[in-house]
C-alpha cells in the first residue's frame, strides 16, 4: 500500500481509539506482511523505519498534538532516527510497537522506540526526533519545540510544562551533531 495511503488510513483509524497522554506508553501492534520481506524472508530493515514513523503519527493524533501542529498552519517531520536491530520478524509474525516521549530540545522533540514479539522479547529499539516545520520550508520554518508545546498546552490547560531532555536521548543528539559537524568537515575540505 503506497504510504500516503497507509498514513491517511492510521490518522483517520486513530482518531478513533482512546486519547493518550503525552507521559503515556504508546502500545500498538502490528503483522509482518508479504510486501515488508526483504531477500532473507524477515522485515526489511527500511520497514522498520516505516512503522516507527506510522507509531509516531497515531501518537501525535491520539494525543491530540497533530490537531495543534496542524492548526498552526505547521506539518509535523522527522529529524532523524537512531535504530539498532537484535533479532528478525519473520513473514506474518505478529509483533508491538512501544513509544514512549522523552522530553524536548530546543527544536526537537524526542521519542524511544521498541519493537517487540508477542512474549516481550526486544526486536529492534532506537531514538526518533520530530519537529514542526512551518510555511517557509524545513529548517528555516523548523519551529521551536516550546512554540509547540504552548500551542499544545492552549488546547490542554492540564498539561504541565514542557520537560527537559532525557538523558540518554541528549547523548544521542550530542553523537548526532558532533558526527554532523565531523562529516561536514571532512566534505569541505576542513
Amino acid at each position: 500500500m503506497p504510504m500516503l495511503i497507509r498514513l491517511f488510513r492510521i490518522w483517520v483509524a486513530s482518531a478513533w481509539q482512546a486519547p493518550v497522554g503525552v507521559d503515556d506508553t504508546l502500545l500498538v501492534h502490528r503483522r509482518v506482511g508479504l510486501f515488508d520481506l526483504d531477500l532473507n524472508l524477515h522485515m526489511n530493515h527500511a520497514r522498520f523505519l516505516v512503522v516507527v514513523e506510522e507509531t509516531l503519527l497515531e501518537g501525535l493524533q491520539r494525543s491530540g498534538f497533530l490537531r495543534s501542529i496542524l492548526g498552526m498552519g505547521s506539518v509535523p517531520m522527522v529529524g532523524g532516527t537512531m535504530i539498532s536491530y537484535r533479532r528478525e520478524l519473520k513473514a506474518y509474525q505478529s509483533y508491538r510497537v512501544k513509544l514512549n516521549y522523552l522530553g524536548a530540545d530546543d527544536h526537537w522533540h524526542i521519542f524511544s522506540f521498541t519493537f517487540m514479539d508477542m512474549t516481550g522479547q526486544a526486536i529492534a529499539l532506537g531514538y526518533v526526533k520530530g519537529g514542526a516545520v512551518g510555511r517557509r520550508g524545513a529548517f528555516r520554518g523548523l519551529l521551536s519545540s516550546q512554540t509547540l508545546w504552548d500551542a499544545h498546552r492552549a488546547r490542554h490547560p492540564q498539561l504541565r510544562a514542557q520537560p527537559g531532555i532525557a538523558a540518554d536521548a541528549g547523548t544521542w543528539l550530542q553523537a548526532e551533531k558532533d558526527a554532523f559537524e565531523t562529516r561536514r568537515s571532512a566534505a569541505s575540505g576542513g
